[in-house]
């Protein structure tokens, strides 16, 4: 709205969007029967300032025919990045800037004189937040992707975040799959492994730009983020994956929406395997499990093992245990 003091309002969107072309609606108080162009641009959280969107530009100017306000509606279209498959790359900040002209002169003159902006890199009712995650799942033991088969199998999940809203609650749904299937894993005590956290962005001022990141730390989970407590006794060959996905659950009157996601089916970072190990032991001299009567055995014991992480050094260690069968 152009005030008396030649100031611009803006009315925007909710700040938290994915995977949809954002807007600008932008409130306007202008006098009638003047030629107007209206200039939108958007500055990301590193101050870069883009043009995306001028009206005008297609030959036709704005005009006016009642006196008031007039609400526009601009269709942010070059936010894009097209080697993002066209979608506004996840991690964005991004302000809304807006300036108006007016056409001086005769009508076509070419010649426009600005009459009001609003350019306010601080004003939170300008930005919109495109949401970025990303996890990194380790087992409680090992603190690696690495985990015993056993009955007490802890999985940590840290939740990175970027350019979440802050004051806003979010829900995060984590889920543990099974890479072979893609389907959630269901333990061996029948405990499906599904996760929900609610949790609030911290965030800070760093280098004069207003950010948003952190980790998602629960207070209701051990470790360092969601912890996946799993009967996996039987679990020996299998490779487990975390899923997360984050909705909003709050804002201005909109209800759950999905904002960001992390669900790479191969990604190592988000990966966990269960090793399986093996071995078939014979006699040396008869190739058999039953050596010859002599009294002097040498045992060979062939190791075998599936879904090792490549790169690292094991330890391998050997045992013989005698039986007795009392006569």
């Amino acid at each position: 709205m152009v005030n008396e003091e030649g100031r611009l309002d803006q009315v925007d969107n909710d700040g938290s969007i994915w995977a949809f072309t954002p807007g600008d609606g932008v409130e306007i108080e202008l006098v009638p029967d003047d030629g107007y162009e209206v200039y939108i641009a958007d500055v990301t959280k590193a101050g870069e300032k883009h043009l995306v969107y001028r009206y005008g530009d297609d030959g036709e100017s704005l005009h006016i025919s009642d006196a008031g306000q007039d609400e526009l509606f601009f269709e942010v279209l070059d936010l894009a990045d097209t080697a993002n498959e066209g979608k506004v790359p996840d991690g964005t900040i991004f302000v809304c800037y807006e300036k108006i002209y007016i056409e001086q002169g005769e009508e076509g003159s070419g010649k426009w004189v600005l009459v009001a902006d609003h350019e306010d890199f601080w004003d939170e009712s300008q930005r919109i937040y495109m949401p970025y995650i990303d996890t990194t799942a380790l087992d409680q033991k090992t603190e690696e992707h690495i985990s015993y088969a056993e009955k007490d199998m802890k999985i940590y999940d840290t939740v990175h975040y970027e350019a979440v809203r802050p004051e806003y609650t979010y829900k995060l749904v984590s889920e543990l799959r099974d890479t072979a299937t893609g389907e959630i894993v269901v333990d061996n005590a029948g405990k499906k492994q599904v996760i929900t956290t609610y949790f609030k962005a911290d965030f800070d001022l760093q280098d004069n730009q207003y950010l948003t990141y952190g980790d998602v730390i629960p207070e209701n989970h051990e470790g360092s983020g969601m912890t996946f407590d799993v009967d996996a006794e039987i679990f020996a060959g299998r490779t487990l994956v975390v899923y997360e996905r984050m909705y909003l659950e709050n804002g201005y009157g909109v209800g759950r929406h999905l904002v960001a996601e992390h669900q790479v089916l191969l990604d190592e970072d988000q990966t966990i395997r269960v090793p399986k190990v093996w071995t078939s032991a014979i006699d040396s001299d008869t190739f058999t499990k039953t050596p010859f009567a002599d009294g002097l055995t040498t045992i060979i014991d062939t190791f075998s093992y599936e879904n090792l992480i490549p790169g690292f050094t094991y330890e391998l260690k050997g045992y013989i245990f005698y039986t007795y069968f009392a006569k």
